[in-house]
């Protein structure tokens, strides 16, 4: 595993001499082998390891064992160990509680990493491996994901670092045992309850029959798309300096520049638009809606998600925000 590890932070840039690194460590498994690979290879890299345990308050005296299995590990090994815990139950009445976990987990690790340096000098490392991005790739793949969806998880995403992606659950196992670190399983993980479990638990096993290379299949189809959909995003900000103009409420698109460009290309501008005017970091705008607003005809207006509309003259579409708030914006008929 130390060398898969060091593979990847050299291949993708992912650490530099004298940087702190924030370790998510939750006490299971992964994070274990991530914290202790990366503790083994400070002095070698030059970099200060931290260890941040997030307490989410939703298993009771299991997730408090959980930081007091982590910490003493920390105490053992001479590693910096910082945790908090939040109500997430509370915090999450209304919402999705896992995205309002994530939320308030990497609202905490950003925190602690600023206390350290910037977003140049102190990175957080996640412990996201293999199974976990096959895993990823299969979730988009269900929701109709292009290529940028498809290369799912990314090694490096600002300060945030997966260094793990490639390298399967088997052989961070195996780390574990030959250095005889311990971990915490979180029950959670073998719930029915949430889609990515259900996929984990059930789907993944059934397909590993058709395949039984089937995660490192997946792993190569994100890393393809990852490459793909950086060379397109490149020609898109080519594409958008070309023939898109700033205007009142958002932006003006030359419709005879866009029809002459790839539909490829057509799709993400559109949805590279709606971004920008929703601050949507996600670009969820659906196959539907991005289909209709290249088919609009002069004179028609198609509201958006996010407060965004598109609208059509004889020489431009125009993508601008819009005052009222629609309550729900149904899918168009394409």
């Amino acid at each position: 595993m130390l060398k898969e590890l060091k593979k990847n932070l050299k291949r993708y840039k992912l650490l530099n001499t004298g940087d702190t690194v924030v370790v998510g460590a939750s006490g299971g498994r992964d994070s274990m082998a991530l914290l202790f690979g990366l503790h083994s290879l400070r002095d070698e890299l030059q970099i200060k390891v931290v260890a941040a345990h997030f307490n989410h308050a939703l298993r009771g005296e299991a997730a408090n064992g959980d930081e007091d299995f982590v910490r003493t590990f920390c105490e053992e090994h001479g590693i910096i160990f910082v945790s908090t815990t939040m109500p997430i139950n509370e915090l999450s009445t209304g919402k999705n509680l896992q995205e309002t976990a994530r939320f308030y987990r990497y609202r905490w690790l950003n925190e602690i990493a600023d206390s350290y340096g910037n977003t140049e000098t102190a990175k957080i490392a996640t412990a996201h491996h293999a199974q976990d991005q096959a895993e990823t790739v299969l979730l988009h793949l269900f929701r109709g994901s292009g290529s940028q969806g498809l290369k799912a998880m990314e090694p490096k995403a600002g300060r945030l670092i997966r260094p793990l992606l490639n390298v399967e659950r088997e052989v961070l196992e195996a780390y574990l045992a030959k250095n005889q670190v311990g971990y915490r399983d979180d029950a959670s993980n073998f719930s029915d309850h949430y889609t990515r479990n259900r996929i984990r638990l059930e789907l993944m096993p059934e397909l590993l029959h058709y395949n039984p290379a089937l995660i490192k299949a997946l792993v190569n189809t994100a890393d393809i798309c990852k490459e793909e959909d950086n060379f397109l995003a490149v020609a898109t900000l080519k594409l958008m300096h070309e023939i898109v103009l700033p205007c009142e409420g958002g932006y003006s698109v030359n419709r005879k520049g866009l029809t002459k460009a790839s539909p490829a290309l057509q799709r993400r501008l559109v949805r590279k638009l709606w971004q920008k005017l929703s601050c949507d970091e996600g670009g969820g705008l659906s196959y539907e809606h991005t289909e209709a607003v290249l088919r609009l005809v002069k004179g028609k207006k198609l509201p958006l998600p996010q407060k965004v509309m598109a609208k059509v003259d004889s020489n431009n579409i125009y993508l601008l925000r819009r005052d009222k708030d629609y309550l729900s914006t149904p899918k168009p008929k394409i």
